[in-house]
């Protein structure tokens, strides 16, 4: 009777190691599940960004990450939780603004801040999150905003913050906020007056999806040209400007991912001059003048 209790109490054991066995490795499984969930392209198709799902996407403290690749070649890839209340990895949750030398995206949060997660044509990666009162941030178009310090998955900053702006730290105090915003204003002015104005175009302000100001200069039934500030130049002398066109659907609805780039320019903070770069590619260098002003 009692080699047979120690047989039943042995077999209960081994079956309960293999199940805490299987449940783990099934656990390691999902955790190592890697799904792509949305994909973004960079408006020159060189290079794309992916969002994906890191084991159940449904899960509390859902998993994600996000991949670079320039054509077929792995750039980086930067792993993150979204620890955020009733959601989970799916296309809704992020944003992603590009630009020349970065892809910034912008996971969107609900009971936390948003979080801007900067990724680098260089293969470095940076991650802040935006708290309040960051929901200006459309008065800098696509500006990066300054690294705050991150503590415990969110970011309570013991000062105001602050965002980079006109080759200057700006705090986000609202006489400062309108300097910033007027400088990137004065810029389009100063691209209009110089180079459109004279020819008859439009000086119409228009938002995108995201709010970031941009400026109309020409529309009819079949295309839209307009003008988009892009970022401060890498020495900090010269605000830069796109000016694009792009094509209307049937519907008359158009798309900025479709559009193309007609040149690009340099408005100098010191000067006023607004110099033509003849780029019509993220990856062209440009004039001689403008690499002059821009140092790049």
């Amino acid at each position: 009777m009692k080699k047979q209790f120690i047989k039943i109490i042995i077999t209960i054991v081994v079956c309960l190691v293999y199940f805490v066995i299987r449940v783990g490795i099934e656990r390691i499984s999902d955790r190592n599940e890697i799904n792509t969930v949305d994909t973004s392209e960079s408006p020159n198709g060189q290079y794309t960004l992916l969002l994906q799902s890191r084991g159940d996407p449904f899960s509390e403290n859902a998993e994600g990450r996000l991949v670079l690749y320039e054509g077929r070649n792995r750039i980086i890839d930067y792993d993150f939780s979204l620890d955020d209340d009733s959601s989970y990895i799916s296309p809704d949750i992020w944003e992603v603004s590009w630009m020349e030398n970065q892809v910034i995206a912008v996971i969107l949060g609900n009971s936390l801040p948003d979080r801007e997660i900067t990724l680098t044509m260089d293969g470095d990666v940076e991650s802040v999150y935006l708290v309040e009162p960051y929901i200006e941030e459309y008065l800098f178009g696509n500006q990066e905003s300054v690294p705050t310090e991150e503590s415990g998955g969110a970011v309570m900053p013991e000062e105001p913050v602050s965002e980079q702006a006109a080759g200057e730290t700006i705090t986000a105090e609202e006489g400062e906020v309108d300097e910033a915003y007027q400088l990137i204003v004065d810029g389009y002015r100063a691209v209009y007056e110089q180079l459109f104005q004279d020819k008859g175009y439009d000086f119409r302000e228009d938002n995108d999806a995201k709010g970031n100001l941009r400026i109309i200069l020409f529309e009819d039934e079949e295309k839209v040209e307009y003008l988009m500030y892009d970022r401060e130049s890498k020495n900090g002398k010269c605000g830069l400007y796109v000016y694009y066109s792009v094509d209307k659907n049937e519907d008359g609805s158009w798309a900025p991912d479709q559009a193309r780039i007609l040149d690009m320019y340099a408005w100098v903070y010191d000067t006023g001059e607004v110099i033509s770069s003849g780029k019509t590619g993220w990856a062209d260098s440009g004039s001689e003048a403008y690499r002059n002003a821009t140092g790049e």
